[in-house]
């Protein structure tokens, strides 16, 4: 019992973990693309 609880308590922070890195590789695709196409930002 307390092993699966302790898987479950290490998939939760993988999760929020691999969802932080893709909210920050987001964040980094938007500054690349205006960095190399401001205009289209704009719209």
């Amino acid at each position: 019992m307390p092993v699966s609880g302790f898987a479950k308590d290490v998939d939760e922070e993988v999760l929020v973990f691999r969802e932080d890195l893709i909210q920050q590789g987001d964040d980094l695709a938007l500054q690349t693309r205006n960095r190399i196409d401001p205009i289209s930002s704009d719209i």
